[in-house]
């Protein structure tokens, strides 16, 4: 199968542009985790007052606070995701700079 030069260009630059339209997908993920992490905290601070047991705001606060943690191991994972698929954009550019010369 011959593969010209100006189809091979045509195809890594629909790559780079899926990889660019999954880039801003992942930046909405980690957006919205960061706005339910939020929201989570803003809840938790106003359900739970001085006037409640302090076993019941402890038990909470151990749920909370283990959801927090899980969403900031995410944040991590979408974060290092991300850098992979710059790093392939970037080479993948990088190879259709070199196929122009």
């Amino acid at each position: 199968m011959n593969i010209s030069t100006s189809q091979l260009q045509e195809g890594m630059r629909e790559l780079v542009t899926s990889l660019d339209d999954y880039n801003l997908d992942i930046n909405e993920i980690s957006e919205r985790l960061e706005r339910y992490s939020d929201s989570m905290q803003d809840v938790f601070n106003n359900v739970f007052d001085e006037d409640d047991s302090q076993l019941l705001s402890l038990m909470y606060r151990g749920k909370w606070n283990n959801v927090h943690l899980q969403a900031k191991k995410l944040e991590v994972i979408v974060t290092e995701f991300q850098a992979k698929v710059d790093e392939l954009s970037n080479k993948i550019e990088s190879d259709m700079d070199n196929i122009r010369v």
